[in-house]
């Protein structure tokens, strides 16, 4: 356990020591927010122009897009860190400190997971207090127990979907390009570039069976909850469940956070057994 702990450690030191790192892993969800402020935001509300307190309502959706967005990036980034090992020949040294190899990898799916959870949190509060300033949203605190459970799922599923893709990664020269690939399209899965009712048949089919749409449902589920009630107090009952289908708040007649953690914790179990497959016959291969 020590060496587990003691391995834990290193690998916060190497993320959160490097700025330009952190900077890089969060490329992502800086791109959402500056599309969204500069583009999106006047966009979509447009079509909801008749719902009251419009702008807070898309400022939480973007929100739960971006949070979605930077559990994708922040746990790959901060999984980087074995490939690094891996082609430095430290993964050999540390493995010379009577630490197994499944001990090693342990160390570092749980630092990515809390990585993953830490940095979902920094850029909660980073982005209530900027629409604070600029739309007046209120931060609900009663809320906030509900939210640490999503991001705890989240940071888990997108641990172990970036392990199962970094196995195949054994070049620290490819990681940059895998970044940069991950960062630009996690925007368009999570629904955040374009609402999931704006785009066509085929591109929303796809979207749903990925887990990034149900992540982001499931935080904006939680984060726009309160705001619906205002805003839909007076509308007919259509208008809401139209605009929770559009926005990509009801997917395949999941309506509320619940139905998304229980889709997301199915793909927690799916990435789980794959990644127990492969790491079972990479120790056959060798």
């Amino acid at each position: 356990m020590m060496i587990l702990l003691s391995l834990i450690k290193r690998n916060f030191k190497l993320y959160f020591g490097d700025r330009k790192r952190i900077l890089f892993s969060l490329m992502g969800s800086l791109i959402a927010v500056v599309l969204y402020l500069l583009f999106l935001k006047t966009n979509i509300q447009r079509e909801w122009n008749n719902i009251d307190s419009g702008m807070q309502l898309l400022d939480y959706w973007l929100m739960g897009g971006t949070i979605a967005i930077t559990a994708i990036t922040t746990t790959g980034d901060a999984l980087h860190q074995r490939i690094y090992d891996i082609e430095s020949k430290r993964m050999n040294d540390l493995m010379m400190t009577n630490a197994s190899k499944s001990i090693i990898d342990m160390s570092y799916i749980i630092s990515a997971a809390i990585i993953g959870l830490m940095m979902q949190i920094i850029v909660y509060i980073i982005l209530t207090g900027l629409f604070m300033l600029l739309d007046q949203i209120h931060f609900d605190l009663s809320i906030f127990g509900q939210l640490i459970g999503a991001m705890i799922i989240g940071s888990v599923v997108w641990t172990l979907f970036n392990m199962i893709i970094l196995m195949f990664v054994k070049k620290e020269s490819v990681l940059p390009s895998l970044n940069a690939i991950i960062s630009s399209s996690a925007g368009f899965f999570a629904g955040v570039y374009m609402p999931l009712g704006f785009l066509s048949g085929g591109a929303s089919k796809l979207l749903k069976f990925t887990p990034a749409l149900y992540d982001a449902s499931m935080l904006r589920n939680i984060l726009m909850k309160s705001q619906l009630e205002e805003s839909f107090h007076d509308v007919n009952g259509q208008v809401l469940e139209d605009f929770k289908a559009t926005m990509g708040l009801k997917i395949n007649g999941l309506a509320n956070s619940m139905g998304s953690m229980l889709v997301c914790g199915l793909f927690i179990g799916m990435f789980f057994v794959v990644f127990v497959l492969l790491t079972g016959l990479s120790k056959k291969t060798k």
